[in-house]
């Protein structure tokens, strides 16, 4: 989400985003696949990661709830491939 300013936003604004994380988690604990693994706000926007399995399963989980903002905001989705080697 874009923030107001180039520092961290203002107070509604944080606490906007901080609701946003917490209904994010929510879902996606519900939906059994993913984490939200922090934000970074600052220097104009503010940005959450979620790691999920699948590109699919992430956009299933989050846009019923990103379709309800009022700010303006936009979602990347980019859907990493990779498995760990056993040593």
């Amino acid at each position: 989400m874009r923030l107001s300013d180039d520092a961290s936003g203002t107070d509604e604004e944080c606490n906007r985003i901080f609701k946003l994380e917490n209904d994010l988690i929510e879902a996606i604990e519900k939906s059994g696949g993913g984490e939200l693994d922090g934000n970074e706000i600052g220097g104009d926007f503010s940005t959450l990661y979620i790691y999920e399995p699948s590109a699919d399963g992430l956009l299933g989980s989050v846009s019923p709830i990103l379709t309800k903002l009022s700010a303006p905001h936009r979602l990347i989705c980019q859907e990493e491939i990779w498995s760990a080697r056993k040593p």
